[in-house]
């Protein structure tokens, strides 16, 4: 009888754990969406891995973090100690197992792992195993082709002792099946870190030059402007008098004919793809106000394959009279023609960082950072580092 009636409070309490485990994997999945960076990907993938097949603790090896040691996190997601040790990455059992294999997407320890007594010897046992007291794990690898290879950038594995016992080949199988939505998450956050990177090395040279310019989003939006943008927007507005006022500390107010301007290529723009054109012809208007004679903007539409900005982008370069006016560089439509890998490269090798050095911070290869390298010298029309380095300082 006792038995009997147990039988509904246990059905009821692998109802509960059930419906609990699907929360956690929801959430999971939410999180993962929500990921705007390498570390709230990790984190989000550890929660993921952990509510399909649960562990002790996760490790992740992120090339496209720049992470040179493996990243431990426990099972409530807290960093736990890393560990650093060149001789027990070199005699990684997985490591070769791994790269004779390109494109493997699920990675048990099982059948990797050497017997016991001679794991027991290695320092990956020393001191990847022992402090952190695992014997069994489960990785996801993840690739990036690279001169038309497979590159492995990340690996995330989770983890359990002896005392827990191996994953199941269900656990396997189910963790498999979570690897092409956690990729695609690891791509957006790459590209948004790129892009990030991008315009923050486009930023940066925009502020060297000795030219007010800035940039609108497709939707008039401004993203940048630099001070002296700032400065002839106020004189646009208000005349040259403003030259005198402070604003360093307003905000860019993109004038109502710039504005006009931007909205008329917006539907050339169109007009251009509804009529199915590849043509990469410049579309940009001059601009000039009433009340400041002697001020005008160019206003250009960046719309060049591989621009960090993504949507078509408006870019505005204000000149005024003057004994001198700045001339536009003449590289500066060049910058916009190279891939935001090339410009990541590009900057880097301006501020007279090795190849070595590049690739570390990039997670290429050196002869993929000397092959981008040079594209991008050619596209800017340079030779050296240092006329390089020169064209970057404007």
């Amino acid at each position: 009888m006792k038995k009997s009636e147990g039988h509904p409070a246990q059905r009821t309490l692998a109802r509960r754990q059930k419906a609990s485990a699907s929360r956690r994997l929801t959430r999971a999945w939410e999180a993962l969406s929500a990921a705007a960076d390498s570390d709230a990907w990790v984190r989000a993938t550890y929660r993921l891995m952990l509510a399909t097949a649960p562990g002790a603790f996760a490790s992740a090896a992120l090339r496209c973090s720049r992470v040179d040691v493996a990243l431990w996190l426990n099972s409530d997601g807290a960093r736990l100690r890393a560990a650093e040790s060149p001789k027990g990455w070199a005699d990684h059992p997985g490591i070769p197992y791994v790269m004779q294999r390109p494109g493997l997407k699920v990675l048990p320890t099982r059948g990797v792992l050497p017997p016991p007594e001679e794991l027991e010897k290695t320092y990956f046992y020393r001191d990847f195993m022992v402090p952190f007291d695992w014997r069994h794990a489960v990785g996801l690898c993840f690739w990036n082709p690279i001169d038309g290879m497979p590159m492995l950038e990340c690996v995330m594995s989770v983890h359990r002792s002896a005392a827990e016992g191996d994953f199941s080949d269900e656990e396997i199988a189910a963790l498999g099946a979570l690897h092409a939505g956690i990729d695609r998450a690891r791509r957006r956050v790459t590209k948004l870190e790129e892009e990030r990177f991008a315009r923050s090395s486009f930023e940066h040279f925009a502020d060297r030059l000795p030219m007010p310019v800035a940039l609108l989003s497709w939707d008039l939006r401004p993203l940048y402007h630099n001070q002296p943008a700032r400065e002839s927007a106020a004189v646009w507005r208000g005349g040259f008098a403003l030259r005198q006022q402070k604003t360093s500390r307003a905000a860019f107010t993109p004038p109502p004919e710039l504005l006009a301007a931007c909205r008329e290529m917006q539907t050339e723009w169109r007009d251009l793809i509804r009529a199915g054109s590849q043509d990469e012809r410049v579309i940009e208007r001059f601009v000039a106000p009433a009340g400041a004679p002697g001020l005008q903007a160019t206003v250009r539409l960046l719309f060049l394959t591989g621009s960090p900005l993504g949507d078509p982008t408006f870019m505005i370069l204000f000149t005024e009279p003057g004994p001198a006016p700045p001339a536009r560089p003449p590289n500066f439509a060049a910058l916009q023609r190279l891939t935001p890998t090339e410009r990541a490269v590009a900057t880097l090798a301006a501020a007279l960082k090795s190849n070595s050095e590049i690739a570390a911070a990039l997670g290429r290869s050196v002869g993929t950072v000397k092959a981008q390298l040079h594209a991008a010298c050619r596209k800017l029309g340079v030779r050296t580092r240092a006329e390089l380095a020169s064209w970057w300082r404007g």
